[in-house]
């Protein structure tokens, strides 16, 4: 596997699938099944880390608080609704 920190989100989410299709494997002895839990949650922290600072990036390019590009929040759209 990858290094964990050089992992893109997609790569790590294909990643993580693939650990649960293993783990859900009855088969699989408990022993693997905590190497790859293991392996999970480190990997999912790493993923939550990438999540956060691409979050904290878009905070501070909407440094006047403006969501509207991100929300979906369009006065035209709920004009159409009235």
């Amino acid at each position: 596997m990858a290094e964990e920190k050089d992992v893109t989100l997609e790569e790590g989410m294909k990643q993580l699938k693939e650990i649960v299709i293993k783990m859900e494997d009855s088969d699989l002895p408990l022993e693997e099944s905590f190497k790859l839990y293991e392996e999970g949650t480190k990997l999912l922290k790493t993923l939550n880390d990438k999540v956060d600072t691409v979050s904290a990036k878009v905070e501070k390019l909407n440094a006047d608080g403006s969501r509207e590009a991100f929300d979906g929040d369009d006065d035209s759209s709920s004009e159409a609704m009235d």
